[in-house]
C-alpha cells in the first residue's frame, strides 16, 4: 500500500503509462509476426504494409518509455527515493 497520499495519483498515471506500453507491445508483437508470415510467403505487399507500421509502433514505445521514465522518477522524488531505486511489486 501506498503510504505517501499525494503519490496515489502518481502510481496511478505510472500504472496507465504501463498498460498503454504493455498494449503497444502486444500490437508491435503481432504485426512483427504479421511481417515474418508475409516474409516467408514471399507476400511482399503483407510486407510493404506492416514494416510502415512496425515504424509507427517503434516511436509510439519510445515515446511511451519516455514518459514511464518521467513518471517514475517523478513518483520516486514525490516519495523520496532516487529515481533508480524506484520498484513495483504487488
Amino acid at each position: 500500500p501506498m503510504s505517501h497520499p499525494s503519490a496515489c495519483p502518481l502510481v496511478d498515471r505510472l500504472l496507465a503509462l504501463l498498460r498503454a506500453e504493455e498494449e503497444l507491445l502486444r500490437q508491435a508483437l503481432a504485426n512483427a509476426a504479421d511481417v515474418y508470415a508475409g516474409l516467408r510467403a514471399g507476400d511482399l505487399p503483407r510486407v510493404a504494409a506492416g514494416v510502415p507500421r512496425q515504424e509507427q509502433q517503434a516511436d509510439a514505445l519510445r515515446a511511451l518509455a519516455a514518459a514511464r521514465d518521467a513518471a517514475a522518477a517523478e513518483l520516486a522524488a514525490a516519495v523520496g527515493l532516487p529515481a533508480a531505486g524506484l520498484t513495483l511489486s504487488a
